[in-house]
This record gives C-alpha cells, structure tokens and sequence, in this order.
C-alpha cells in the first residue's frame, strides 16, 4: 500500500502560505497527511528569504 501524502519544502514561504495548501491538502481524499523538511536553511536561491 502506498502513502500517500504531500511534501512541502520549508522555504520560499511563509507559515500562512504553507498553512493554506496543508488545508487544500486536508480536503482530499487521497491526501492523508502533509510532511516539511528537517532543514533550518534555504536549500536554493535566494538563501536569505522566508525559511520555516
């Protein structure tokens, strides 16, 4: 059986944006839960941007 979730990266975002796709996320069926990074750092440009 596969799991079946959805991976957000923890930066170029902030906590309201994120919040309102893990919401969208919740309305689906299909989806059954939403993970983050482990990172404290931007993995890609710009490194100095919003980062959770």
């Amino acid at each position: 059986m596969r799991h079946r979730a959805i991976r957000t990266p923890p930066h170029h975002a902030t906590w309201p944006e994120y919040l309102v796709v893990w919401k969208a996320a919740g309305e689906l069926e299909a989806c059954e839960s939403a993970w983050n990074w482990d990172r404290f750092h931007s993995l890609v440009p710009p490194y100095d941007g919003h980062n959770l």
